[in-house]
């Protein structure tokens, strides 16, 4: 009796309480306030969640995952640059290697849900498409009931950048464009709304990098797809572009009023000083701020290349260009993953523009980058499970292809 109840209750943690736990994570993102107090929040979350599916995961077959190893590889050399970063006080030293396994936890979590959860690739995509699509309705509507159209919209709570939101916007439409076209069901028609809601939002932030980037990775996909979806999904695209220009003959100058907000002076100033230590970079910990002059100084790069190759040197790049490639080889290889790919793809154009520090405690750069690179492996992860459920049922000869039949 003892037995039977601990069974019931490990799969009621398995199914039900990992999934719940790890949903009201990627939510709290969206709803909780950005202050010192309530970001706890995400640490009591994370370490639960994350205890309890390293409790449930199978270690030997996670070692399995090239693409984790990459991950290993790369967060551990991160790490490593801790020993010839500038001045690395002790709560430093601490802080980045408690964040490379926060960002490590986040990953092993997805998957071992995955694992356990068989409808959780179904319905996490279009669960966080859901999200957003009420996010951008919500925070617009408060945003432009006290400010005029024409000022930029920054979010609210923990995704008070306008770029950092319009990033996880952007993420969502792609996963939703590539959604619709592969679908061929008429229910897929409904990724659309969530597309264009999202891709609204992107222009009420103002934000020119994840809006291209959505955009290129949109257009490319529907080249390479050449369905009939794609080219009505193309129509559809600049057809309400040209409607919002009639409506608004200022939306072009107020996407194009901030120029390059001078990334391309931050990238000739700080490049001087990733050439200084090419090979290995400057450490982790070592304060990455570009001065052009005294009344423009910036804290970082603003590109996730030129800010590793500061921090890592060109060992670093390496290593991040190896996994990022490799995810998305291993993703294409799955066609119930290329939504996802494209989502971990233009969640990487988006650091192109506006990249730092790839470890990080919980913030918004794990939802569109982070969560779609654990999606791709999740496929893996229900495969394996269902691999190792068929080899149980043919040992016990309990079922299964060519088990023995007992009635």
């Amino acid at each position: 009796m003892l037995g039977q109840k601990i069974i019931i209750a490990r799969r009621f943690l398995e199914r039900s309480f990992l999934p719940a736990l790890l949903l009201l994570l990627i939510i709290g993102f969206f709803v909780a306030p950005n202050n010192k107090i309530l970001n706890k929040f995400y640490y009591v979350l994370v370490l639960p969640t994350a205890l309890l599916s390293l409790r449930l995961a199978d270690y030997r077959w996670l070692y399995r995952l090239i693409l984790l190893r990459y991950l290993l590889l790369f967060l551990a050399y991160l790490c490593l640059s801790l020993c010839w970063s500038t001045i690395v006080p002790e709560d430093k030293l601490q802080k980045y290697i408690f964040e490379s396994l926060y960002v490590l936890y986040f990953v092993i979590i997805i998957i071992t849900t995955a694992q356990y959860r068989d409808n959780w690739l179904a319905w996490l995509g279009p669960g966080l498409a859901l999200i957003v699509t009420l996010h951008v309705i919500v925070v617009s509507w408060i945003w432009y009931s006290v400010n005029p159209l024409a000022v930029r919209m920054d979010g609210l709570g923990r995704l008070n950048s306008p770029i950092q939101l319009a990033s996880i916007y952007a993420m969502v439409a792609a996963f939703c464009s590539i959604s619709y076209l592969k679908g061929k069901d008429k229910l897929s028609h409904m990724y659309l709304v969530p597309f264009f809601i999202s891709l609204g939002g992107i222009v009420l932030t103002r934000s020119r990098g994840p809006l291209s980037a959505i955009l290129l990775i949109t257009i490319a996909a529907g080249l390479l797809i050449r369905n009939q979806r794609s080219k009505y999904l193309i129509a559809l695209i600049i057809l309400i572009g040209l409607a919002c220009l009639a409506t608004e003959p200022n939306l072009l100058y107020s996407l194009s009023e901030r120029g390059t907000s001078y990334r391309p002076e931050i990238w000739e100033h700080g490049w001087p000083h990733i050439m200084e230590f090419w090979i290995f970079g400057h450490g982790i910990a070592t304060s990455s701020k570009v001065v052009i002059n005294e009344q423009m100084q910036f804290l970082h790069y603003h590109n996730i290349i030129l800010s590793t190759w500061f921090y890592s040197g060109i060992i670093g790049v390496l290593l991040l260009t190896i996994l990022i490639s490799k995810t998305i080889i291993y993703g294409l290889k799955n066609s119930s993953g290329w939504p996802w790919v494209s989502a971990f793809i233009t969640g990487f154009i988006c650091l192109l523009t506006d990249g730092d520090k790839l470890i990080i405690h919980p913030y918004p750069l794990w939802l569109y980058f982070w969560l779609p690179f654990a999606m791709i492996m999740a496929p893996s992860s229900n495969r394996h499970t269902g691999d190792q459920a068929m080899t149980s049922s043919l040992k016990s000869g309990t079922g299964g292809i060519g088990a023995p039949n007992r009635t």
